[in-house]
Formats: C-alpha cells, structure tokens, sequence
C-alpha cells in the first residue's frame, strides 16, 4: 500500500464502532512518532495504551508523558498496561518505581 505504515492501514480500513486499538507509547516513539498526534488523527480509537519507558516509567526523559496524558479524553483511553522491559533495579523495585512516578505525576490521572 505505497508508503502507508501498515498501523495507519489498519487505522484507515476498520470500523471504529467494532474495533478499538491499544497503542505502545513507548514504540510508537522510538519510531519516530507522536502518539498525540496519532490521537488527533484517529480520535477515540485508542480505548487501550501500553505504558512504557526505555528504563522505568519517566526515568528515560525521552517521553513526554504530560503532552500524551493530555490528550488521553482525545485518545478515548479507557485503560493503561504498564511494562517495564528494562530494568536499572530488581524487578520489583523498578515497578515500584514506575507506579511512583504514575502516582506522583500530577497530570496521571488515576486509576487506569
């Protein structure tokens, strides 16, 4: 489909009334993306999204949790998945550290 990232395929070509997507933040910037302006393009179709940080949640700096949690109504999130994938403490350690940040963070609104 010419130069058409296969998401935006998908995106185009599904009935948003049936299908909802969860979109990977942290991905979606590592591919040279802007998850809000993926929110402002397909509004309401990400019911789902996948939190996520190179390290623990707002450890990188690389994401810009406070612009993407500002466009959650935009987005039509319903729910957050949170991962950590890469690990600086134990792994229970760098959840907690993650969960912090989401509980600390006065722009997080809570519960996901």
């Amino acid at each position: 489909h010419g130069d058409t990232i296969m998401y935006d395929f998908m995106l185009q070509n599904t009935d948003p009334a049936k299908v909802m997507f969860q979109l990977d933040l942290y991905w979606c910037v590592v591919g040279g993306k802007d998850p809000v302006d993926y929110f402002k393009k397909y509004p309401g179709r990400f019911e789902l999204w996948h939190i996520k940080d190179k390290e623990e949640i707002g450890a990188s700096g690389m994401m810009d949790f406070k612009s993407i949690w500002a466009a959650r109504d935009i987005s039509g999130m319903k729910y957050g998945i949170v991962e950590v994938e890469k690990y600086n403490f134990d792994q229970f350690t760098s959840c907690q550290k993650s969960l912090e940040f989401l509980n600390e963070a006065d722009y997080v609104i809570m519960p996901l």
